[in-house]
């Protein structure tokens, strides 16, 4: 099967227009810990020449969470650090580490909901990172639910995961070209099957 750029479902435009801009982008090159910026980009050559477009891959495994999450745990804390003591999450590990990274940075405190059969080592690292660890319920989707009730009984903001941050940074280090950003992640060990 052959591929093209106009093959699929298209996203409304307002997803497109919502949260990604430019101005944000700016922002977040010139707020994000530097510890996750720069990361190296590569040419993904045979996937490009058999989509027909250029297609630039980020490494993003080189830093202190391991993940593009990173990013966005530093620019929510940088947003919100001088009006949010607190912040709430759910989390399987990545997004966790995240949020506890930029909540030590800016000296506030991150609450992380977890399923009680969570990876030991995400939830470790979470810790080492100053992470208040909650244990909640036998999957991810009963930890956010309890999580989602604590923040709201609380006071304290929940934080939602999947909101990945772009910077101007990457960006600027690309061809310039009609572009589409698409954070991916690769599957886990737990959920990945191959035949």
């Amino acid at each position: 099967m052959t591929l093209s750029p106009t093959d699929g479902p298209r996203p409304p435009a307002r997803a497109a227009l919502g949260r990604l801009s430019l101005e944000r982008m700016r922002e977040a090159g010139r707020v994000i810990d530097p510890v996750f910026l720069a990361t190296p980009q590569i040419p993904a050559e045979t996937l490009s020449a058999q989509l027909g477009l250029v297609l630039t891959i980020k490494v993003e495994t080189l830093n202190p969470v391991r993940s593009f999450k990173g990013r966005g745990g530093s620019y929510y804390r940088h947003r919100r650090h001088e009006h949010v003591s607190v912040a709430v999450c759910a989390s399987a590990g990545n997004f966790g580490q995240a949020m506890a990274w930029g909540a030590r940075r800016f000296g506030r405190r991150c609450i992380v909901y977890a399923a009680v059969n969570a990876n030991p080592r995400k939830l470790a690292r979470m810790r080492e990172l100053g992470a208040e660890v909650r244990l909640h319920g036998a999957d991810f989707d009963a930890a956010k639910a309890e999580a989602r009730r604590f923040a709201a009984t609380s006071g304290f903001p929940f934080v939602e995961d999947g909101d990945a941050v772009v910077a101007d940074d990457d960006v600027s280090r690309t061809r310039p070209a009609a572009e589409t950003v698409l954070p991916m992640k690769a599957p886990s060990r737990r959920t990945s099957r191959l035949p």
